[in-house]
């Protein structure tokens, strides 16, 4: 009878399954640290992107909603449109906001 160690098809079959699995465990390394490294970027943009646009105050009555924004960032904002209680509101000429 014949090992498994000497049969060469089973010594190929085991190493090529052996590569596989190696091979699949590095991606999936990779894959992590780069799923890993995206998602602490969202974080620190948000947070930071998110203190750019700050409003100053507001006031409402029943047809107009006055709102003072202030724009920290470097780039020019344009409002083109709101929602108000989820209901799409006209917003009377596109409003731009800078520095």
């Amino acid at each position: 009878m014949k090992s498994l160690v000497g049969n060469r098809k089973a010594a190929s079959s085991a190493f090529a399954m052996l590569l596989l699995i190696i091979i699949t465990f590095a991606f999936g390394i990779a894959y992590v640290s780069f799923v890993t490294s995206e998602i602490q970027f969202s974080w620190s943009t948000y947070a930071s992107e998110m203190n750019r646009l700050v409003l100053k105050f507001f006031t409402g009555n029943a047809t107009h909603i006055v709102a003072d924004l202030q724009n920290l960032g470097k780039a020019v904002v344009e409002i083109t449109g709101a929602y108000v209680n989820g209901l799409v509101a006209v917003v009377n000429g596109a409003l731009q906001i800078q520095l």
